[in-house]
């Protein structure tokens, strides 16, 4: 056989395999396996509570809709941490999302991240604004590079950056950089 027969043979056959291709129907096509991500365990309407040694509320988590994922990590929608003291209102941490990971010991909320505590004991009412806050719940610590703006009645603080004691009636603030504010004298 001549090079140029082989040649026009192998032509005809990718023409023919090539239409045979074309006109095979949708449902015969191998289908590449696509591998779904989700939760493994999912609930609408969360509310857990942690209670200190003497069996007082220590803090209470609630979200409407938590997720769990195989590799231990837990997702919550629309969520508020509250956290109690003996001297003090409780604080209401409030995002629309929220991770918590490594076994819980920390948290990441995520986007528009607000800390609410109402006026009583002696102590104003407090409204505090920032993005991304970051939550050690067990040591009772958090922190965020985001801009911050706290509010109280007619006094505002705004700064970059921030770090937060939850020690027992004594929250404490602490700005990190370029802080100004305001401060109405009674």
């Amino acid at each position: 056989m001549s090079r140029q027969l082989i040649l026009i043979l192998t032509f005809v056959v990718l023409a023919v395999v090539s239409g045979w291709l074309v006109d095979r129907p949708a449902d015969e096509l191998p289908h590449e396996r696509k591998v779904v991500v989700g939760a493994d365990v999912y609930s609408e309407g969360l509310v857990l509570t942690s209670m200190d040694m003497m069996g007082l509320p220590k803090r209470r988590l609630i979200a409407k809709r938590w997720e769990h994922f195989d590799d231990g990590r837990i997702e919550l929608f629309d969520q508020e941490l509250q956290i109690f003291s003996k001297n003090a209102p409780p604080m209401r941490i409030q995002s629309p999302r929220a991770s918590l990971t490594n076994g819980e010991t920390e948290w990441f909320l995520y986007r528009d991240v607000t800390i609410d505590r109402d006026a009583g004991m002696g102590r104003p009412p407090l409204h505090l604004e920032t993005m991304n806050l970051h939550i050690w719940p067990e040591k009772e610590y958090a922190e965020t590079a985001e801009a911050v703006r706290m509010t109280t009645l007619d006094d505002w603080l705004n700064g970059q950056g921030m770090q937060v004691w939850f020690t027992d009636g004594t929250t404490r603030f602490k700005l990190l950089a370029d802080v100004r504010g305001r401060y109405v004298l009674d």
